[in-house]
């Protein structure tokens, strides 16, 4: 029998997808609806340490209150007022936060497919695919794109590899990221380190939409929200803030730490931004978990003139945006 196994399974009336090293008894269960980590559980050392703040039951997910793991795509994060413009034409998509921006696109609610799962000795891996954004059903954005989630088990880790396709004939818009709480052990964030690999945190106005030209690219050094200098207690401050920098041409990391414990858990992507939040403002479970948010881009990134050719993803095109969880003792001081 492999090591490493993955099947179906089910979330109250939500089918799943179970992936599970049978060795150490890491394991995660996602979702087909919005392809969403529901749960996700990982070594560290000898023990196993529940690693997401994810739906605690099917109850709650009906609501996706949170956007509790959610994969973000078309865009991710806001969109101011829900209006943007790309080759000379505009477009106006549903307003859904409370300031009447878009936010974190429309993939979440929708029912992704099992196009590949398989496991051996080395990992578990499933690949879930939709076609759901499209000109028909969402006439606000009228490009096709043919968009995979790939969230594979190994022993040190799980990744999400996103890999967008526009199968479309004319360039679209394009940016992804991906939505997951982290959970300290001790379940209080406020005591918990948190490490950024950005020193530049982008400013925003009243309805965290970014100022415009350069005045949204605010360097930081050593101040109270610098987390890159080195790493910082979250204390009692709500934090809702997207970080930015220079590429290192390494994977960047992001941590949480939690004393009590003396576990470490560590988000890492390939390229970005990273966005953290402190679920201060959620109806329920406030302050439960961070959100770390590796996204490709800023927020309002359709709007902005210095993204313009970055978002682009042209007709015929893929891009592929990866990341991963990873779980482990003690303040990890490398970079």
């Amino acid at each position: 029998m492999p090591r490493f196994t993955a099947a179906p399974g089910a979330f109250g009336p939500y089918t799943t997808v179970r992936l599970n090293d049978l060795k150490t008894g890491a394991s995660a269960e996602i979702a087909l609806r919005g392809a969403t980590l529901l749960s996700l559980t990982l070594p560290v050392e000898d023990s196993l340490v529940n690693v997401i703040g994810g739906y605690q039951s099917p109850t709650e997910f009906d609501t996706l209150t949170g956007a509790r793991s959610a994969i973000l795509a078309p865009f991710s994060n806001r969109i101011e007022s829900g209006q943007y413009r790309f080759n000379d034409k505009n477009y106006r998509l549903p307003k859904r936060d409370k300031n009447d921006n878009a936010i974190h696109g429309f993939v979440t609610d929708c029912e992704w497919r099992i196009s590949h799962l398989s496991a051996d000795d080395t990992q578990a891996n499933v690949v879930l695919t939709t076609d759901e954004i499209n000109a028909q059903q969402h006439p606000e954005y009228p490009f096709n794109i043919h968009l995979e989630a790939t969230f594979r088990l190994t022993a040190e880790c799980l990744s999400l590899t996103l890999e967008a396709q526009n199968v479309g004939n004319s360039d679209a818009p394009f940016g992804c990221g991906w939505h997951p709480y982290l959970l300290p052990p001790s379940g209080n964030i406020d005591d918990c380190l948190v490490s950024l690999p950005h020193r530049c945190a982008i400013a925003v106005d009243s309805r965290l939409i970014p100022l415009p030209g350069e005045q949204a690219y605010v360097s930081l050094s050593d101040e109270t929200d610098d987390f890159c200098t080195k790493a910082k207690v979250i204390g009692p401050q709500n934090i809702d803030q997207c970080y930015t920098g220079p590429a290192t041409g390494e994977w960047l990391r992001s941590w949480l730490y939690d004393p009590v414990a003396d576990v470490r858990l560590e988000i890492q992507q390939e390229r970005g931004v990273v966005h953290i939040y402190t679920s201060h403002s959620l109806p329920t479970r406030q302050r439960e978990g961070l959100a770390v948010e590796p996204n490709e881009f800023i927020p309002n990134a359709f709007n902005r003139p210095e993204l313009v050719e970055d978002v682009r993803l042209e007709a015929g095109q893929q891009r592929v945006f990866r990341c991963r969880i990873a779980a482990g003792k003690g303040v990890n001081r490398g970079r």
